[in-house]
This record gives C-alpha cells, structure tokens and sequence, in this order.
C-alpha cells in the first residue's frame, strides 16, 4: 500500500442521477476518493445513501452520470459489450448478503461455475474450486451440498470462494454480513480481511456494522449521495 503506487480505485467528482417522473434524484452525488492497492475499505451510511450505487459503479453494473470511476487505470463507465463483460469476470468478484448462490447446484458446483463461464478447463477449474473451498473452511464432505443445507456462514464462504474463482483482483462485498450471527459474522469478516494480504486483492464492504468497519483500513461515510468523511484505522 505504498503512497508511490498508483491508487488501484479512483473515483472522480463521480455523480449518479435517476429520473423519477419529472424529477431528477441524485444517488452519487460529486463523490471524490482514491483507495490503494490491497486495502480493504468500509462504505458506511443509512439506506438510501447512495452506497450500493457506489459498488454498483464500481463493478460495472451501473454507469455514472458523471465523473470518473477507474479501476486500475480502466475507465469502467465507458466500458461496452465484450470489454464490459471482461472486466466483471476477470477483475471482480462479487459478494452478496443474500449469498446469490445457484440454489440447484452444490457449493462446488457453484465455485465452478464462474471458471467454466471464463473458459478454463474442467479438470483444472474443479481442482481451483475445492482448493477455494477448503481454503474458505467448508469441509470436503460439505462441498456437495447445495445451498439450503448449509448454514448462512458455510452459504457466505461458498459465496466468497466464488468470487475469488477466476483471481479477481477487487472483491465487492454488500452487506456480506447483514444475514449472519454474530460468530458467523466475525469469521466472514476475518476472511475478507486476510484477501487483502493474497496477491494485493481490495475489498470493498457496504456495511452498517461498526465492528465490520473496525476491521478496515479505510472508512468511508456517506450521506444522501455525498461523501461526508474518509477515516482510517
């Protein structure tokens, strides 16, 4: 996280607007930050302020009204059919509160799933899919289950071993808490939190919880679509 790197995340004077009948509301609204390379950061504020709009740009799933959001130097906003599509498999992973698993497929299955999109081969993505499982602490004999028999905290880290499938380098995590106990929570967090020291990975959290926040090198505080306060730890 050297200051002489450039920032792996750099959002400028960023703005997203909806029309909502005559009326234009603004999620984003001139949002200014850069995080470095192998950070993990905090998006906190009450709903509605904007911060899932936030992770939404940053994945490519949205596109902002105005400014610029680059991702190691990619102008993500004006990223279009193929190269949009690259981006989000090869350089992002995804992290849901609502664990987004495939609920006819079995953990590993679920894991596998991202690779054989990418194109790598069977052998290898099942061999990477059950390395990713164990490292994420869901037991060999659990690696067959689908989703509704495991637990929310197994359902979470199938969900995070997906996301680090196909190596991206940013982990966008929404509220990844937010349907854990507290022990599961913690775990979940710990997990996250030791990406960043792998290869560089960032990680970006939405997240109402203090205690997810705490662990982060960065906190960044939004309100009605502006960024009031960056901190860190």
């Amino acid at each position: 996280m050297s200051s002489g790197e450039a920032p792996h995340i750099s959002l400028e004077e960023v703005s997203r607007h909806f029309s909502v009948g005559p009326h234009r509301v603004a999620s984003v609204e001139q949002v200014t930050f850069e995080i470095q390379k192998g950070s993990m950061a905090a998006i906190m504020g009450p709903s509605g302020c904007g911060k899932t709009t936030l992770l939404n740009l940053l994945g490519a799933l949205d596109r902002p009204s105005g400014g610029r959001v680059l991702v190691d130097s990619i102008n993500v906003g004006t990223l279009s059919g193929r190269e949009e599509v690259r981006y989000r498999r090869k350089q992002v992973g995804f992290v849901f509160q609502s664990f987004n698993l495939i609920p006819t497929l079995s953990g590993l299955e679920n894991v596998v799933l991202p690779m054989e999109l990418n194109g790598i081969p069977g052998r290898q993505r099942r061999s990477r899919a059950q390395e990713l499982l164990l490292k994420v602490g869901i037991p060999a004999e659990r690696f067959g289950h689908r989703p509704l028999r495991l637990s929310g905290g197994e359902q979470q880290r199938v969900a995070i071993a997906r996301a680090l499938a196909n190596e991206a380098p940013l982990i966008l995590a929404d509220e990844p808490t937010g349907n854990l106990d507290s022990e599961a929570a913690s775990q979940v967090v710990e997990l996250l939190a030791s990406l960043t020291g792998e290869g560089g990975r960032t990680v970006m959290v939405v997240t109402h919880n203090q205690s997810v926040a705490d662990t982060c090198h960065i906190v960044l505080r939004m309100e009605d679509g502006h960024l009031v306060s960056t901190t860190t730890n």
